[in-house]
């Protein structure tokens, strides 16, 4: 069974009645604690959005001294070509909420999404979640999980 999630937080509000326009920047903060294996397609699902304006700041939770770090950061390699990408090291294990926060203060988006290292966007998810919230005039969040398993669909399709 897989897991698609993430949340949308509006950072930014109303200013003097002007509404956040539809080409927002939209910040996705991925945490990261020996998820090495599963990262590269939580990254790729993110850069393969429909919409466009994305940074994606990934937190590296890992101990700098340990393996997962190696191989997290000989995966980022290829990811930070794309200038969307910012690569984000703690100098320990500081847990997955500060490692949300780390990213939170970088991130320069009027929309912060998290995503988990172990779990992907679907292609349209930050453009349909990023057009649904752009009209709205004060602070809002969302969130949608959707479970995908053929077997389970079905049983609560013909329920």
């Amino acid at each position: 069974m897989h897991i698609i999630r993430g949340c949308l937080i509006l950072k930014g509000y109303e200013i003097n009645g002007k509404k956040i326009n539809e080409n927002a920047l939209v910040s996705v903060i991925i945490p990261t604690y020996c998820g090495s294996k599963t990262l590269g397609k939580t990254i790729e699902s993110v850069i393969n959005q429909t919409y466009p304006y994305l940074e994606i700041i990934v937190v590296d939770d890992n101990d700098p001294s340990s393996n997962e770090r190696y191989m997290t950061e000989d995966l980022l390699c290829k990811y930070l070509i794309d200038k969307r990408v910012i690569y984000i090291k703690h100098d320990r294990n500081k847990n997955g909420s500060a490692a949300r926060n780390s990213g939170y203060k970088k991130s320069k988006g009027d929309y912060i999404m998290f995503l988990d290292d172990d779990d992907e966007f679907e292609k349209t998810k930050v453009e349909v979640q990023q057009k649904n919230l752009s009209g709205l005039s004060k602070d809002w969040g969302c969130n949608y999980t959707k479970y995908i398993k053929k077997l389970l669909i079905n049983f609560i399709y013909n329920y």
